[in-house]
């Protein structure tokens, strides 16, 4: 009796502490993989110092790009080939690892911390026998183009020459041209120095991110900053073209909204043009926040449709927006038409500069 009441025992106490281990194990999982675990707040810790390490990095650049005070050329053969890229007076290139080749999205930075991107450009729409065939073929043609769905795997070009209008589709009797007439709205600054430029250095730069207002109503191109939105696309153009009173910076033009996209279907993403911004988000978002990113360059087809100096032909719509956003089906290469006086939450801009 007395040996099989100290085996009772001993079983009672074994479950008792299978139990209390089990117990623990549950709250050792529970403090490790919960909504506010062990790992998600080491996660979290490393991510917090990864930015700081950026933010730092970006800081340094930023220093360095105020002591830059001429142009610089440099090559990039990331690619496979010699790229010219032109480094602008006030800017350096980004100190973060993957921001400075062109194969993943050259970024340079200014003293202020605004971002850019260069976009290269191999040949001109007529130019040297350069035809819209070496776009398809995968050269980077600065052009205006219309992009149509082909099985996602590439694009339809309808080319035009670098004065000649677009038609919207076939149904439509707008064209949208690239002119130095409008209707009320603002148009570029001069397209045909822009064309120059490229034609000259190879390329020009994008904004990073979406436009962000600073102190003074400064237009900024900085990560997760609110949107500068409610806008309308002659203040944008105002915004822009104030920017860098030394450089040449102006609000986007179709044929650097085209060309851009080119370059990215031919480094990162080869249906982009096709890409819809609400299957990226549902909602607002701050500067570069949304989730699209492509070569370095933030929310072409996600977050806002944006403002560029193309026009339509309409006299009461003549203002162009180009992109999706977060609450449409839209995708990156649309073309959308307004009023001079539309302004709207999901509305905003970036600008590009030139040398």
């Amino acid at each position: 009796n007395q040996l099989k009441a100290s085996r009772g025992i001993t079983l009672i106490a074994l479950v008792i502490t299978i139990i209390v281990l089990l117990i623990l194990a549950g709250v050792t999982i529970a403090t490790l993989t919960g909504n506010n675990g062990i790992l998600i707040r080491a996660q979290e810790a490393k991510n917090k110092t990864e930015e700081s390490k950026e933010d730092e990095l970006k800081k340094l650049t930023a220093l360095e790009a105020a002591t830059n005070l001429e142009n610089e050329t440099i090559i990039d053969n990331s690619t496979g080939k010699d790229v010219y890229v032109t480094i602008p007076a006030g800017f350096a290139i980004s100190q973060v690892e993957g921001e400075q080749t062109v194969k993943d999205g050259l970024v340079v930075i200014d003293k202020d911390g605004n971002e850019f991107v260069w976009i290269p450009v191999d040949g001109i729409l007529g130019e040297n026998e350069k035809t819209v065939q070496n776009a398809v073929d995968g050269e980077i043609i600065l052009g205006r183009y219309v992009f149509e769905n082909e099985g996602n795997i590439n694009i339809n070009l309808t080319p035009t020459s670098l004065d000649g209008n677009l038609k919207k589709d076939s149904n439509d009797s707008y064209y949208f041209t690239e002119s130095s007439e409008g209707n009320g709205n603002a148009t570029a600054v001069n397209i045909e120095n822009f064309i120059n430029s490229v034609r000259t250095y190879k390329g020009f730069y994008v904004a990073r991110y979406e436009a962000s207002k600073g102190s003074n109503n400064k237009l900024e191109i900085k990560y997760n900053k609110p949107v500068w939105n409610t806008i309308t696309q002659l203040d944008a153009s105002t915004a822009c073209k104030n920017l860098y009173p030394t450089l040449n910076s102006d609000l986007m033009n179709s044929y650097a909204w085209d060309t851009i996209m080119l370059y990215i279907q031919k480094y990162a993403q080869n249906n982009y043009s096709m890409q819809n911004g609400k299957d990226i988000s549902d909602s607002l978002k701050n500067t570069g926040m949304s989730g699209d990113v492509q070569l370095n360059i933030y929310d072409l087809s996600a977050n806002c449709r944006e403002w560029t100096t193309e026009t339509c032909s309409s006299s009461v719509f003549p203002c162009v927006r180009r992109g999706g956003f977060y609450y449409s089906d839209d995708y990156t290469s649309v073309r959308g038409n307004l009023q001079v006086t539309y302004k709207e939450v999901y509305n905003s801009f970036r600008p590009i500069i030139y040398i």
